[in-house]
């Protein structure tokens, strides 16, 4: 039973290796303006840490599509002057500042924190959803009066009375309103280290079952040889 109990321990031990608990949040802002994106980390118990954030989703190690870069101190690599940490590192936040946001910039992030040991990384998923913001013009249109709309009549049309002045109404859209309600959240979960763990634990219970058949076959065989002898 020994080799049932080391294959149930590896299953375990890639389990906790595999799934880690990722913190996910979703950020919302308006385009032309600043939006920050939260990570934070107890700098009190680790000390003071290497951060990183990306684009797209964090990998198993490493910082991925990188954006920005910090010592724990300062900013040692970025790709644009538009990421900033505006936070106070030195007291753990990493927060990232986007300034003069487009609807370009909404997608996933991710924030890791490069804990010392093994394994104890801090990662932080962050979706930004940039809404168009409205438009000036349109605003200002909206609130001036329509003129009506003078219809010339036919004088030669028998069921002419009099003059006719139809008014019309102009209409305007806020495309604010449009892009927001097309603006998705795409599922923040990660389904493949669910499913190879499944596909492991299938063939450790179908090798479990072998095993315990071998067994029984085994002992069903030395039970015949002993009763043989016996009579």
């Amino acid at each position: 039973m020994s080799w049932v109990y080391s294959q149930i321990s590896s299953v375990w031990l890639l389990l906790c290796l595999t799934v880690c608990p990722c913190r996910s949040i979703t950020v919302k802002g308006i385009s032309g303006q600043n939006v920050t994106l939260p990570c934070k980390y107890d700098f009190r118990y680790h000390g003071k840490c290497e951060i990183c954030w990306m684009r797209g989703e964090i990998p198993m190690t490493g910082c991925g599509n990188e954006i920005i870069a910090t010592d724990g101190d300062k900013v040692v690599r970025r790709t644009s002057r538009r990421y900033r940490l505006d936070g106070e590192l030195q007291k753990g936040d990493a927060s990232l500042t986007i300034h003069g946001t487009t609807q370009k910039d909404s997608g996933r992030y991710g924030c890791r924190v490069h804990v010392p040991g093994w394994f104890n990384d801090e990662k932080i998923i962050v979706d930004l959803v940039i809404i168009k913001g409205p438009s000036t013009t349109t605003e200002v249109n909206s609130l001036l009066p329509s003129p009506p709309e003078l219809v010339t009549p036919d004088p030669f049309d028998p069921t002419y009375t009099e003059t006719t002045h139809v008014s019309s109404t102009r209409h305007y859209s806020n495309d604010s309103t449009a892009e927001a309600n097309k603006t998705g959240q795409e599922p923040t979960d990660d389904m493949l280290p669910v499913t190879v763990v499944s596909i492991l634990l299938i063939f450790l219970i179908f090798g479990t079952a072998i095993y315990l058949i071998c067994e029984y076959i085994n002992l069903t065989i030395s039970t015949n040889i002993v009763l043989s002898t016996l009579i």
